[in-house]
């Protein structure tokens, strides 16, 4: 057991004691004020239950608790509250062995039972990936670690859209557009077309501004939207001509997906495509007809859930082409295959979609699915101007937002370190960068709109990850200059040389890093490890400013040098659960 639940189990017992009645470490709260003590455990209850003061029965525990043979120092009653003080020595050198001991286990969770198969990074191809979709991807690698370091059996899955509406809207267009009919398209056209797209023009990028372009034209004339169903009609026939259009555009923008992930951080067990679904998602629609579950309407095919007050879902339009409603029918059908043992199956999608999954759960119930998909919902990235729409053009391409912010990183990197060779400019940039992109967005509550603000994101002070990055940086430059100077910093007793209040402030930060992301995991808020990281390097740049950690007797250098090392590992460890790198240097 870590030394937070150690102390708050300690003073719920020595509390029960008193009380002779159990209480719980639930019980055990952490005083707003600091100058209060360390632990309070408030005295309502109990004065309800007895018909007294809360301050007189805080009073007489206060005066009857014992302390012997724990880490706490003092004990006092404040108000209706019975406050515990921790003994500065035995904190600091609790904190730092626990750290020391359990290296990368200190935050590890017990294993639970079952399998959580979480499903994120589901952008569309033949699209620009914007700062929407950042969101989904920072929120996801989050939200997989934290949960998997919790003891939670999470399975990261992916569900690359490469076959939806904007597909054949953005290929009729790039058609349409180099001159050549859809209607007669062939191999031959195409290779007339693949023939005059230079190779900077293939890219996830450009296939975006075709589908910005496609949109517009099909608003300012309704009758392409024919042309553009026709070629739905084409890709889903796998008609050979379009389907080799198809995959050559596809591969452009997995190729640069593939990238983007890697510098984002996701990892996926197992990545599905839509258009493997195609085929047995016709079947899904034509099961379903059969049941009586769905029926045709008007030539589309439709289930009707109006009893259930979820509206109705499409699930094939008129001219035969398929909703991503069924196609979902059907990954969820092989989910199911693939992981027998799946205790829940959950998806992160942004607030729009929270009806279409109880449409979906509906729907997956009816046909038996005992584990239907849960949406786990965060809301929408928007600029200060407004909301984004591909479909628009006003957006925020990862790759502008990536360089933008890669390019000031590596300034301000220039600027302190001239001396420093290019792959280390180029990487420490580059996890800043990482950082910069990523921390807002974490920090932030996923219920609450974020306003994606260039000048804020790239603030390099404050509330941000370059903040923590410092904080962690700074921690592992007074080691190294301990090293420089002959000091070596060896495990084994530490000396309790600790007696500065930021010493034990810094300490009690890193012991309550295991709950933190106990609770994290337990209610799916990684935002919970950002701000403990954030409350962290406040905490760490505090000490290094108030405690001369290279100065005084041997024992109290290495005391605190391990402090600093126990900090750098609690703040590391906590930046690798939200996705954020940390670079030696800053």
């Amino acid at each position: 057991m870590h030394a937070w639940e150690q102390w708050k189990k300690t003073f719920a017992e020595r509390l029960g004691d008193v009380l002779v009645r159990s209480i719980s470490p639930e019980e055990i709260l952490v005083p707003q004020n600091p100058e209060h003590g360390d632990f309070a455990f408030g005295c309502f209850k109990l004065a309800k239950e007895r018909g007294q003061s809360p301050a007189a029965i805080a009073q007489d525990l206060a005066a009857h608790l014992r302390l012997d043979h724990t880490d706490f120092a003092e004990v006092a009653a404040v108000g209706p509250y019975v406050n515990v003080r921790l003994e500065t020595r035995d904190a600091v050198h609790r904190v730092v062995r626990d750290i020391e001991t359990a290296e990368d286990a200190y935050v590890q969770g017990v294993s639970k039972p079952g399998k959580i198969v979480l499903e994120y990074a589901n952008p569309n191809t033949h699209k620009e990936l914007h700062v929407g979709h950042l969101r989904n991807i920072v929120l996801g690698v989050a939200l997989v670690r934290t949960m998997q370091a919790a003891g939670y059996p999470v399975v990261p899955i992916g569900f690359l859209n490469d076959v939806g509406s904007n597909v054949g809207k953005t290929l009729w267009y790039l058609v349409q557009s180099e001159g050549e009919d859809v209607r007669t398209f062939d191999e031959t056209a195409l290779e007339r077309v693949l023939h005059k797209i230079l190779p900077e023009r293939r890219t996830g990028n450009e296939l975006g501004r075709l589908y910005t372009e496609a949109t517009r034209a099909v608003e300012a004339d309704e009758t392409r939207k024919e042309d553009v169903s026709f070629v739905q009609q084409q890709l889903e026939a796998h008609t050979p001509a379009w389907e080799q259009l198809w995959r050559e555009t596809r591969r452009w923008c997995i190729d640069e997906m593939a990238q983007i992930f890697a510098d984002l951080g996701v990892t996926v067990e197992r990545q599905y495509f839509e258009s493997d679904l195609l085929d047995r998602s016709h079947e899904v629609v034509r099961d379903l007809l059969a049941k009586g579950i769905a029926k045709e309407s008007e030539g589309a095919v439709i289930v009707d859930l109006e009893e259930e007050k979820l509206g109705v879902v499409v699930l094939r339009k008129q001219d035969g082409t398929l909703l991503y409603s069924a196609k979902d029918l059907a990954l969820a059908e092989w989910k199911r295959a693939e992981y027998p043992d799946m205790t829940a199956s959950w998806v992160l999608v942004d607030m729009r979609q929270s009806l279409y999954f109880r449409q979906l759960g509906s729907i997956l119930k009816k046909l038996g699915i005992v584990s239907p998909v849960e949406a786990i919902v965060y809301e929408l990235v928007t600029l200060p101007e407004g909301a984004m729409s591909s479909r628009k053009g006003n957006i925020v391409t990862f790759q502008q937002l990536r360089d933008t912010v890669l390019a000031y990183a590596r300034e301000e990197v220039v600027k302190r370190h001239p001396e420093w060779h290019e792959g280390k400019v180029a990487h420490t940039a580059w996890a800043i960068a990482i950082a910069g992109m990523k921390f807002g967005m974490v920090k932030q509550d996923p219920d609450k709109v974020f306003t994606f603000d260039l000048a804020q994101q790239l603030a390099f002070d404050g509330a941000t990850g370059p903040y923590i990055q410092y904080a962690a940086t700074r921690m592992g430059s007074i080691l190294r200059k301990a090293e420089s100077q002959g000091v070596r910093v060896t495990d084994g007793e530490l000396s309790r040389a600790a007696t500065h209040p930021t010493e034990k402030a810094l300490a009690l930060q890193l012991a309550k890093l295991p709950s933190v992301v106990a609770q994290s995991g337990a209610e799916r808020k990684p935002a919970l490890v950002a701000h403990w990281a954030l409350e962290t390097a406040q905490a760490a740049n505090a000490f290094y400013r108030d405690v001369p950690v290279l100065e005084g007797e041997i024992g109290s250098q290495v005391a605190r040098l391990r402090l600093c090392r126990a900090t750098r590992r609690a703040l590391e460890k906590a930046l690798f659960l939200l996705g954020i790198p940390l670079p030696d240097e800053m």
